[in-house]
């Protein structure tokens, strides 16, 4: 069974600590590439801790990714929740 066999997945990996910047050049990237017939979502982990402060600590490079992100009309942003366990 397919689900949704239109959709395509790009996953990419950076090879640095720097993770916003060679993204958003991916992006620029594809968006160039596919000369806009596809719309363009981001899907961001949101992780889920029993404390706060590895909350702030994990989430950091999403909360960094989603604001410059918000600054394009034509990127979707997504966000899922992942639950970290003890």
């Amino acid at each position: 069974m397919k689900w949704n066999p239109g959709v395509w997945l790009e996953t990419y990996y950076s090879r640095y600590r720097s993770i916003k910047n060679p993204l958003l050049r991916f992006i620029d990237q594809i968006q160039h590439r596919t000369n806009q017939d596809y719309e363009v979502a981001v899907v961001l982990p949101i992780f889920i801790t029993t404390k706060l402060w590895h909350r702030l600590l994990h989430n950091q490079a999403a909360f960094f990714i989603e604001r410059a992100l918000l600054r394009s009309e034509d990127i979707i942003i997504v966000k899922v929740p992942f639950h970290l366990k003890k």
